[in-house]
């Protein structure tokens, strides 16, 4: 008999994490993971250790834009944090490394919405967000670290 608990969206998201610290170890960063909720999934790191990059690792199977709740928000507000987003779950997934910083700039929150999701829309910011995708998002968002 199967879990059907295997399948829940956050099971799913937390596989995502060694994922996405597997895509930055082959770009030539040192991965960490935190022993402690320290609100953030990863620790990347140059080779000397003297610049670190707290990354939270955000899956949708399907989402038009690339969002945070308020809390996610006031807890990024003011850190170096990069948020990288995984959106889809076969072989059209689409991987961004958004400083958040610069995502806050764009996000926008619309008045009407009960939850407070802050967000930008995929196909409104597509060329904006095409220097975040895949390795050049990782050059980007991390260049600090190759320095």
């Amino acid at each position: 008999m199967t879990d059907p608990n295997l399948n829940s969206p956050s099971l799913i998201g937390k596989a995502k994490e060694p994922e996405v610290a597997s895509i930055l170890i082959g770009s030539g960063l040192y991965v960490f993971f935190p022993l402690v909720d320290a609100g953030f999934d990863l620790i990347a790191t140059n080779r000397k250790g003297t610049a670190f990059v707290p990354v939270q690792v955000k899956f949708r199977a399907k989402d038009p834009a690339l969002n945070l709740l308020p809390k996610d928000v006031a807890n990024f507000t003011g850190t170096n944090v990069v948020v990288a987003w995984i959106i889809g779950s076969d072989e059209k997934t689409r991987k961004w490394f958004v400083p958040f910083g610069e995502w806050r700039e764009r996000a926008k929150t619309p008045p009407d919405r009960k939850d407070g999701l802050a967000y930008v829309t995929i196909s409104e910011h597509a060329e904006w967000l095409s220097q975040f995708e895949g390795q050049a998002g990782i050059a980007r968002a991390f260049s600090d670290l190759f320095e």
